[in-house]
């Protein structure tokens, strides 16, 4: 009889560590979903940089124009990065449950990118930057729509 409880509590136990490890096989792909990707830190593209700075940050424009005042503006686009989705992450964590863990088993061979799966989810942003005639930066216009009308004498802040 004493033999059988050290089983059952063996089985048990071993049952428990499966469990356990059952539902932290989602949490690979499902964690970094939840948490999103950064993206491009632009914080130091600001009013009174040079332009090679901003460029050193953003790469070369899109597209650019003058101003009758003599500003110079330039659009640039930048990867945003990937922002957090708990859908998604629930989603993959689901399927690293049902999987038994075989789901991130093949996205660490990658047999399965789940990389390539969020690459949609990224957001790339337009961003606008007037310079005077020495080239320094006047202002910067975050989340530049195709229809957003820019002041003349490029000041971001009035």
């Amino acid at each position: 009889m004493n033999q059988t409880k050290q089983n059952r509590a063996l089985s048990w136990g071993i049952i428990c560590l499966l469990l356990a490890s059952l539902f932290q096989s989602g949490c690979v792909a499902a964690v970094a979903t939840f948490k999103g990707e950064p993206g491009k830190d632009i914080s130091s593209v600001r009013p009174g940089i040079s332009k090679q700075e901003a460029e050193n940050v953003l790469g070369s424009p899109m597209r650019e124009w003058t101003t009758p005042l003599n500003i110079h503006f330039c659009v640039y686009s930048y990867d945003a990065g990937i922002p957090p989705s708990v859908g998604d992450a629930i989603i993959f964590a689901i399927a690293g449950i049902i999987s038994a863990g075989l789901y991130d088993l093949y996205d660490a061979t990658g047999l399965i990118n789940t990389s390539k799966l969020k690459e949609g989810d990224r957001v790339i942003e337009n961003i606008a930057i007037s310079y005077d005639a020495n080239d320094t930066v006047v202002g910067v216009f975050h989340h530049l729509g195709d229809f957003d009308v820019l002041p003349d004498d490029g000041r971001s802040e009035k």
